[in-house]
């Protein structure tokens, strides 16, 4: 649900275990809606009567810790509700929907996989492409691509085939199946519009921003704003 930005959290309580970044199903009022587990405690911090939780939807963590820090970041930096941020950072949960995903059991990165997120913005499009196309040869990781107008997708990936295409128009059965391959761990190389910078990416991953000052990179008009420049120096910490 959208709600005031200062009203983020509310105690529920819960007979099954649950853990950060589960699905549950929730009374909001006297409505049914989907919540977010973001911690979990043997004490409630609200002093009355709390609710219980319906139902468990999911039975390991959609979202990482390290992916609700990230979301909890966003929403203080751009003052922005983090029920929307979330919903961006989730993949599409149609209700209908629900029973019929098949979510991916999430990969386990090892040691030596592990490395630090890579920043390279470059700022002229119609000469990147070989470097591009270099970096993500090279690349141990995952690489995400982020472009400001989707006519640019097809363009790299007639230099990237086996790239992953996302931009805020695609389907939501198309968007989910991204977002799974991303949430696997598995090496994948996805090129999208803005939007892609909410994907679950791991701490191997490159990003390369192009066209970093053009005005496709940013949401000012309308809920949630961001800036994707700036979100990506925060992933590059």
């Amino acid at each position: 649900r959208r709600l005031p930005f200062g009203m983020m959290f509310f105690d529920y309580e819960c007979v099954d275990a649950v853990s950060p970044g589960q699905i549950v199903w929730i009374r909001f009022g006297n409505k049914l809606c989907l919540g977010l587990v973001w911690s979990s405690s043997l004490h409630a911090t609200f002093k009355g009567s709390i609710k219980s939780i319906e139902k468990v939807i999911t039975s390991y963590p959609l979202l990482t810790a390290t992916q609700l820090v990230f979301g909890k970041w966003i929403s203080d930096t751009f003052q922005t509700p983090m029920g929307m941020i979330f919903t961006m950072l989730l993949p599409p949960l149609q209700v209908r929907e629900l029973g019929k995903i098949q979510f991916p059991i999430p990969h386990t990165i090892k040691n030596n996989e592990k490395g630090k997120r890579k920043l390279v913005t470059y700022g002229d499009a119609s000469t990147a492409y070989t470097y591009i196309k270099k970096v993500v040869s090279e690349s141990s990781g995952s690489v995400c691509i982020l472009v400001p107008r989707a006519e640019t997708i097809s363009s790299l990936i007639s230099f990237i085939p086996e790239a992953l295409r996302l931009e805020s128009s695609d389907s939501e059965k198309h968007t989910r199946e991204v977002w799974q391959k991303v949430r696997s761990g598995e090496k994948c190389v996805v090129i999208g519009t803005r939007s892609a910078i909410f994907l679950p990416f791991d701490f191997a991953t490159t990003y390369i921003v192009l066209d970093e000052e053009y005005e496709g990179h940013k949401q000012w008009e309308g809920q949630p704003l961001y800036r994707v420049h700036e979100i990506v120096e925060y992933l590059h910490r």
